[in-house]
């Protein structure tokens, strides 16, 4: 009895100290992903889908950027991407996958063939000005499981 008793006790205590919270670890991919793409400087040269950048002025304070992810060339299965800027700002760089569910950009499927990132910057600088730098990080799946990463600066 007293032997059932410390294991039931193991057990409990390996239950609780064994579940890592869900939110925090999506918290520490977030940090991994965010300094990872922050210091690469190794980008992709053939980019298996486009990579079309929109920044315009929504007022005098805030510059708005968004990145669409379109036309792949190949399907993308579980796809997470992040999009970070050469402004520090207080806000979460643009994600997709990491707090979300993963996308999929398929090529036969006009349903599923791009995503968009938005971001926002506050500046009162021109946007010809700002000499923005956004990076791209993109983790996709090919149809045969093969994991693939994506590196892009604009």
């Amino acid at each position: 009895w007293n032997m059932k008793k410390i294991c039931c006790l193991i057990l409990i205590l390996f239950l609780f100290t064994g579940c890592e919270n869900q939110e925090e670890q999506e918290k520490n991919d977030y940090i991994a992903y965010k300094n990872n793409l922050l210091s690469t400087k190794e980008y992709s040269k053939d980019l298996p889908l486009d990579i079309i950048i929109d920044i315009k002025r929504e007022d005098e304070q805030t510059v708005d950027y968004t990145v669409k992810l379109a036309n792949p060339k190949e399907n993308m299965h579980k796809v997470r991407a992040m999009v970070v800027n050469n402004y520090s700002n207080e806000a979460v760089f643009p994600t997709i996958g990491l707090f979300d569910e993963k996308e999929e950009l398929l090529v036969e499927n006009k349903d599923f063939n791009e995503v968009e990132l938005e971001g926002t910057i506050e500046s009162t600088k021109n946007i010809s000005s700002l000499k923005l730098k956004l990076k791209v990080w993109i983790e996709y799946q090919n149809d045969t499981g093969e994991k693939k990463e994506v590196y892009y600066q604009m």
